[in-house]
């Protein structure tokens, strides 16, 4: 079982591959973590904070 975003599967649900199951997910979180001398994307921490 996962939680998966529906573009992501969206043919395998149409084809019948995958079953969409009736539960209610749960509220989700972002978190973001990542090592400050790999940060390769400038302003990227500050655009993520938001």
């Amino acid at each position: 079982m996962a939680l998966i975003p529906e573009f992501a599967v969206q043919d395998p649900l149409a084809s019948g591959a995958l079953v969409r199951l009736p539960l209610v997910p749960p509220p989700l979180r972002l978190r973001l973590v990542w090592r400050a001398d790999r940060e390769t994307v400038p302003g990227l921490r500050e655009a993520a904070a938001v």
